[in-house]
């Protein structure tokens, strides 16, 4: 199954001046290589994080713009097809 979002970046040499610099790219990522997922956060004063989903590909954590409840259900349904992951 291939997925389809946006991935949270951020421009470093910004933020290190104190300047918010968070941004989305698009990004397509097979679901078999999620390794886990987790809420990334439920504080709604993180406007870019808040009920977001991070997922963990190969040892790396990105922060996709799908709500965790939504891809926690995609990725169920495709385990549950796929009968692993």
């Amino acid at each position: 199954m291939i997925v389809e979002c946006n991935l949270l970046c951020e421009d470093n040499a910004l933020s290190d001046m104190g300047i918010e610099s968070e941004f989305w790219i698009p990004m397509i990522f097979f679901m078999k290589d999620v390794t886990f997922i987790k809420l990334t956060s439920n504080n709604e004063d993180k406007k870019h994080e808040y009920n977001k989903t991070s997922i963990y590909l190969k040892g790396e954590s990105y922060i996709i713009d799908i709500p965790f409840k939504e891809f926690s259900k995609m990725l169920k349904e495709y385990v549950s097809n796929n009968h692993t992951l």
